[in-house]
């Protein structure tokens, strides 16, 4: 029976692997004889696992998929204030209309003429309204914070459908599995550094965490991007 034939990219991207990881950290804490016999540097470690049988396969596949999925859930509340957040959609209108013309944009009501700063900086202002908003949820537990001058997200939802009914979002499907990826793996692979840090005291965890950040900071970049693409693709096209 061929597995892979019964999941998606998705599947794969956002469920299996994280909940892979999850279920990594869980037998290091316990049992980390079943990895290897002793702890060496991060980077440094020879790790062995046995040959598995076809049963032992499913099992753990399964077992990752269902961890995956709680993960998911998990994720899906720890950072509520990440999709769909209204700065960076604007910013990335912002965007598209001072590198192009504005098109077919301005007959769904979108007219800006303010000018956007350096893509770097963008990026990092961005980052900055992403985390706050994200930090507030984790404090308030309310949904995300709603701005009154950030009217475009709505006609950008409208967009986002025009465009998935008339099979026209090109890779943006591929980029939304990339960022799940990204954004599932992130309380996994914390789960993961702790248990090393706990049965081998020199693993790099500065390095660690930097990883972690990066990956992080990659999986705002990568939603900005599906934004830009949305913009942009509803501003070339006639919906």
């Amino acid at each position: 029976m061929d597995l892979s034939a019964k999941f998606s990219l998705y599947d794969v991207l956002a469920m299996i692997i994280p909940g892979g990881i999850i279920m990594a950290a869980i037998i290091l804490l316990f049992n980390p004889d079943l990895f290897q016999n002793e702890c060496t540097t991060c980077f440094m470690s020879n790790i062995t696992i046995n040959d598995l049988g076809i049963i032992q396969s499913v099992v753990l596949l399964s077992i990752s998929y269902v961890l995956g999925l709680l993960n998911n859930w998990i994720s899906d509340g720890v950072f509520r204030g990440f999709r769909n957040n209204h700065e960076a959609i604007e910013n990335e209108l912002l965007r598209v209309l001072r590198h192009n013309e504005n098109i077919y944009l301005k007959s769904h009501g979108v007219n800006r003429d303010r000018q956007t700063k350096s893509q770097v900086k963008n990026l990092l202002i961005i980052i900055g309204k992403v985390s706050k908003n994200i930090m507030m949820d984790w404090l308030k537990w309310i949904p995300c914070i709603k701005k009154n001058n950030m009217g475009n997200h709505t006609v950008y939802h409208s967009l986002y459908y025009k465009l998935y009914d008339r099979k026209l979002l090109g890779a943006i499907p591929f980029i939304e599995s990339q960022v799940a990826l990204l954004r599932n793996s992130l309380i996994p692979l914390v789960a993961l550094i702790v248990a090393f840090y706990i049965h081998c005291e020199d693993t790099c965890l500065l390095w660690s965490l930097l990883v972690v950040i990066l990956l992080y900071i990659t999986m705002i970049q990568r939603q900005n991007k599906i934004y830009r693409l949305v913009w942009e693709s509803a501003n070339y096209l006639e919906l």
